[in-house]
C-alpha cells in the first residue's frame, strides 16, 4: 500500500508539462531529490508487495490439503497473469505507452475471471451466502437511495412553497 502511494506521489507531483496536455504545466509539480527518492523507493515497494504476495499464495498452496490446492491454484493464476502483465507492460512501455497501458488492464482482468473459475468449479465460497448478501445489500443500497433522493425532492418542494419560488 505504501509502495502505491509513494509510486502516485512520486508520479502527480512530477514538475514540468502535462502529459496529455503539454501546452500545460503540472500546478502541483514539485522539483524535489526527495520526491524522487520517495518515487522510485514507491515503486520498488509496490513490485516487491506483487511479488511477495504472489510467493504467499505459492506458498499457501503448497501447504493446503487436496481440496484447498485445487482452489487456490486458480487464485495464483490469476495473480501470476497480474504479476507478468504489469511487469510486461512496464517494459512494453518504454516502446509505447498505449500498449503497456493496454496489456496491464487486460492483466488485470485475470483476477475476476480466475476467481469466478475457482468459485465455479470448486466452490471457494459458499457461493449462496454470496448471492444472498449482494441481494440484501443491493436491494438495502437501493431504498437509501430512494429515500435520500425521496426527501431531497420532499425537502425542494417544501422549501419551493415556503420561499414562493
Amino acid at each position: 500500500m505504501f509502495g502505491l502511494i509513494g509510486f502516485l506521489a512520486g508520479y502527480t507531483l512530477e514538475p514540468g508539462p502535462l502529459e496529455d496536455f503539454p501546452q500545460i504545466v503540472n500546478p502541483y509539480g514539485v522539483d524535489s531529490l526527495i520526491l524522487d527518492a520517495v518515487a522510485v523507493t514507491g515503486a520498488i515497494l509496490a513490485s516487491a508487495s506483487m511479488l511477495a504476495s504472489a510467493v504467499s499464495l505459492t506458498v499457501r498452496m503448497r501447504r493446503a490439503g487436496r481440496t484447498q490446492h485445487q482452489q487456490i491454484k486458480w487464485l495464483a493464476y490469476g495473480g501470476a497473469l497480474v504479476v507478468g502483465a504489469v511487469f510486461a507492460s512496464g517494459v512494453i512501455s518504454i516502446w509505447s505507452g498505449n500498449v503497456g497501458i493496454a496489456l496491464t488492464s487486460i492483466g488485470l482482468l485475470g483476477v475476476p475471471i480466475f476467481t469466478g473459475v475457482a468459485i465455479a468449479r470448486h466452490r471457494l465460497y459458499e457461493i449462496d451466502i454470496v448471492i444472498n448478501r449482494t441481494l440484501v445489500y443491493g436491494a438495502l443500497t437501493a431504498a437509501l437511495v430512494a429515500v435520500y433522493f425521496g426527501g431531497v425532492a420532499t425537502l425542494q418542494a417544501l422549501l419551493r412553497a415556503l420561499t414562493g419560488q
